[in-house]
C-alpha cells in the first residue's frame, strides 16, 4: 500500500528517537518493534480508514492477496501515538514537542520518556 507522510522532525531523548510525522502509514506501525518512539499527526481518521480500505481492495484485485478489513488492535503499541489534529498541526506539534522535552529534565521529572509519550 502506498502512503503518503512526511518526517517533521527527529529528536534524540534518553537515548532514544523520537519520530514525527505529518501522514500515518499503518504498515509502518504494525511492523515497529519499539526501538523508537513514532508520533503521528492526522487531519481526520475517517479519512485514513477510507484510504486503508480503498487501497486494500485495490491490493486485492492487482496483487491477489487476501482483503483485510482494519483492526485498531492491531496498532496497539506503547511506542507510537496518533494524533487526530485537523488543520491544527502546527499547534498540536508544538505543544507534544514542549510536554517531551520538558519532562527530560531529570532533575524536576525523575521518569523517562517511555513513561510520557
Amino acid at each position: 500500500m502506498i502512503y503518503s507522510m512526511i518526517l517533521i522532525e527527529e529528536l534524540k531523548i534518553d537515548y532514544k528517537t523520537v519520530r514525527f510525522y505529518d501522514g500515518i502509514d499503518f504498515e509502518m506501525i504494525y511492523n515497529h518493534r519499539g526501538n523508537e518512539f513514532l508520533i503521528f499527526f492526522i487531519k481526520s481518521w475517517k479519512e485514513e480508514i477510507i484510504k486503508w480500505e480503498r487501497d486494500s481492495k485495490l491490493n486485492t484485485l492487482l496483487n491477489n492477496k487476501d482483503y483485510t478489513d482494519f483492526d485498531v488492535h492491531n496498532m496497539e503499541n506503547n511506542y507510537v501515538s496518533i494524533y487526530q489534529v485537523g488543520d491544527n498541526i502546527d499547534v498540536v506539534l508544538d505543544v507534544v514537542k514542549k510536554r517531551i522535552i520538558n519532562k527530560q529534565d531529570h532533575t524536576v521529572f525523575p521518569w523517562n520518556i517511555e513513561g510520557i509519550v
